[in-house]
């Protein structure tokens, strides 16, 4: 009988997200995740977390996940949740909170053991009646509740919009939504939060000006509002996962105090991963020069680039360091034949280390066959920062690789029994004698790599020093 049993993987803590700035008259999203030691999403997580506000305050509902969700007492600050499998270890939740103390750490526990709880990294919550909401795309007028249009997964390098909207309940308007009244030009301070690595050189940069990297650096930069709302670009020349901050330090005569905001926590990965082979002549075919021999070691080179060609120096900096491999991508040559002896495995190919910012190298990668190769570098678990893999550019040929050396072995002949005209066990001076059937003297000469196995590929055009 064949059984399959999943591995269970134990549960370190809960990691919460949310933008830390909340609006009384607006349901604020936080998406709660089961974690493991190495801070890795549980995919297969079942069991059920307990959320608190902290203050006896607020309402929680489920916004997405396939669990058994429960607030069980309205605006007493608890609920619980139970993972289905199929969340993949993460649920999406709206708190209601219409008043109460701010801020708030929310605390999500493991009802079965109180000792597991979030790591806190989430940052405290704080509350106003109005203030600003950054998306990822136009807030309707009016709105839903809640408002859940997140700024997602970026490239760095490369432009992309987000959308300002001041929102929220005014001295003149109690009704919550688009502060239609916030127009015209408005200086906004802009600030970056490194969340993860927790620390950054570079900044992003809004409608081409570079923002601050803490509150306190912050300056002003003028924004122009139409009707409550303005749409930006924004660009970031690094990875890793980070938040945009706002505010107006002015006390807008509209609201009676300063609007601040922030987006959603997002990651910014990597555009290219590009692989170098150093001394490589990159033959074009089987008269190419000679590269090195099969399982011969060669240093390698893969560095993290953004969409302009620039190096992202946090990469390899997060948190759980994120690290490349480097794989035989494809087999040029020869046509038909094999791509290593574990297709596309190289030694020694997730052996790369961080040597500059941005950069990783490995000077004992080897092929162990012969012929022209391509090299292709991703991301070694598969995942950046829970966004998936990242896929380098393929490099050009690498080789020409040959066999590491011969090995020759001989048989051990047998002489038949003399037979001319007669059969018998010895044979007289002159008399010819020869070999039994099969047996002739025979020499084998076979092309190995460096770990002494055939290289299958030497044949044919390659069938050559």
């Amino acid at each position: 009988m064949n059984e399959t049993h999943p591995c269970t993987v134990a549960i370190d803590h809960f990691k919460i997200s949310h933008d830390n700035f909340g609006l009384y008259c607006l349901d604020e999203v936080v998406t709660v995740s089961a974690r493991d030691a190495s801070d890795l999403v549980i995919g297969n997580f079942t069991q059920t977390v307990v959320l608190n506000t902290g203050t006896g305050r607020g309402t929680w509902s489920l916004v997405s996940g396939a669990g058994t969700f429960s607030d069980a007492t309205p605006d007493d600050g608890i609920a619980t949740y139970t993972y289905a499998a199929s969340d993949a270890g993460t649920a999406q939740f709206a708190l209601t909170y219409r008043e109460g103390a701010t801020p708030i750490n929310i605390s999500a526990t493991l009802q079965s053991n109180s000792a597991i709880v979030d790591d806190d990294t989430e940052g405290l919550l704080d509350w106003a009646a109005s203030g600003f909401i950054i998306t990822g795309s136009p807030v309707s007028n009016p709105p839903p509740n809640p408002i859940n249009q997140p700024i997602n997964t970026q490239t760095a390098g490369t432009n992309f919009p987000i959308y300002l909207t001041a929102y929220g309940q005014t001295p003149t308007d109690p009704q919550c939504g688009v502060i239609e009244s916030y127009t015209g030009t408005h200086a906004l301070n802009w600030w970056v939060d490194y969340q993860n690595p927790t620390a950054g050189t570079l900044v992003p940069t809004i409608d081409g000006s570079a923002i601050a990297n803490s509150e306190a650096a912050s300056t002003p930069q003028n924004v122009n509002f139409v009707n409550g709302q303005a749409q930006l670009l924004v660009k970031y020349k690094d990875v890793g996962q980070i938040q945009l901050n706002v505010k107006d330090i002015t006390t807008y005569a509209g609201v009676g105090h300063e609007l601040r905001g922030a987006s959603n926590p997002f990651v910014v990965r990597p555009a290219d991963l590009q692989v170098t082979v150093s001394g490589n002549p990159a033959a074009a075919d089987e008269n190419g020069p000679v590269f090195r021999r099969a399982g011969e070691p060669f240093t390698v080179t893969v560095t993290a680039l953004d969409a302009e060609g620039s190096i992202t120096p946090s990469f390899g900096l997060e948190n759980t360091p994120e690290v490349p491999r480097v794989r035989s991508s494809q087999l040029v040559a020869p046509v038909g034949g094999r791509n290593g002896s574990v297709a596309g495995q190289l030694t020694n190919g997730t052996a790369l280390v961080r040597t500059g910012p941005g950069v990783f190298t490995a000077t004992n990668v080897a092929f162990d066959e012969v012929g022209i190769i391509r090299l292709q570098a991703d991301i070694q678990d598969g995942d950046y920062l829970g966004t998936g893999n990242v896929l380098g550019t393929e490099s050009g040929n690498v080789g020409r690789f040959i066999p590491h050396r011969f090995v020759v072995t001989d048989n051990t002949p047998t002489l038949r029994n003399a037979q001319s005209p007669w059969t018998c066990s010895f044979s007289y001076q002159d008399q010819v004698i020869g070999f039994a059937s099969g047996q002739n003297p025979q020499l084998t000469i076979t092309a190995v790599n460096a770990s002494g196995q055939p290289t299958l590929n030497y044949g044919g055009l390659f069938w050559k020093l």
